[in-house]
């Protein structure tokens, strides 16, 4: 298993453009490790990454502000 695997937590459209969904993720299901907060841009069915944000504590919730 690699040692890279996220869990997602937590995902949310956002209000302002309904092609944008925010995505936060933990390692080792939040239990111990780092995190990330990705945005990605679906269209059409596809869905590609937009940002990613790398954070030293696992990210368990997510909004749009």
């Amino acid at each position: 298993m690699p040692s890279s695997v996220f869990n997602v937590l937590q995902c949310e459209w956002s209000p302002y453009d309904d092609s944008l969904l925010a995505v936060s993720t933990a390692q080792n299901f939040g239990i111990i490790g780092t995190g990330k907060q990705h945005v990605f841009t679906v269209k059409g069915g596809v869905i590609t990454p937009t940002a990613s944000f790398d954070t030293k504590d696992g990210v368990y919730d997510c909004s749009w502000r």
